[in-house]
């Protein structure tokens, strides 16, 4: 078990060595990249992606890279290996996730998300402007916001759209009335763009993650 992703730049494996990968489905995957998105953790444009949460990957014989396409797990977490398969090792399975769990762990970066119900026990309602004063925000914490479906909604916008309460042109549109958003590093800004609720309803918050 080694403590930064550049120690495992020289993991070798026996070409058509089955490579499992087991982690939290949903919360982590995995992405076949090239020499690039390895280096720079672009998870745009994979060659392949694998989500199962157990997934089995043969090698052939060259080098391979692999990271984690969640947020900024393999920017941030260093949820990235890079395997050099060629012949003559022992036969192995290799399980790439307990390394990255392992990376995430040793370089202090993985934290249990938690989860924000917003406005605590008001939910999702008038004069939430504040809720935010006295929390801290991670990435991959989770909100929660409960609110009467059809009466309100929540819109996330960018920073002038929040200032201004404009809801003609938002980035996502939630109704659920339960609805729950993972928050990426960054700043983030929902209104309710039900009539007036957020200029003359304070119902607008502003949350940056970590």
């Amino acid at each position: 078990m080694v403590g930064t992703s550049t120690s495992l730049i020289g993991p070798t494996a026996r070409p058509s060595t089955p490579t499992t990968s087991s982690y939290q489905k949903g919360y982590h995957n995995v992405l076949k990249v090239d020499s690039n998105g390895y280096a720079n953790c672009k998870s745009d444009n994979p060659i392949s992606t694998f989500e199962s949460g157990d997934d089995h990957i043969t090698l052939a014989r060259g080098t391979h890279y692999f990271i984690c396409g969640i947020s900024n797990h393999c920017s941030h977490g260093n949820m990235k290996i890079k395997i050099i398969a060629q012949g003559g090792a022992t036969q192995a399975t290799m399980a790439i996730g307990l390394v990255m769990l392992a990376l995430l762990l040793l370089n202090g970066e993985l934290a249990e998300s938690e989860q924000f119900t917003v406005g605590d026990n008001h939910g999702w309602d008038f004069d939430v402007i504040n809720w935010t004063n006295d929390k801290t925000f991670h990435a991959d914490d989770i909100l929660e916001f409960k609110y009467q479906k059809g009466y309100h909604n929540v819109l996330k916008v960018d920073s002038n759209g929040y200032a201004n309460c404009k809801s003609d042109n938002p980035i996502s549109t939630f109704e659920s009335g339960d609805d729950h958003i993972t928050l990426a590093r960054g700043t983030h800004y929902f209104i309710c763009g039900i009539s007036n609720h957020c200029s003359h309803g304070n119902m607008k918050i502003k949350i940056t993650a970590q």
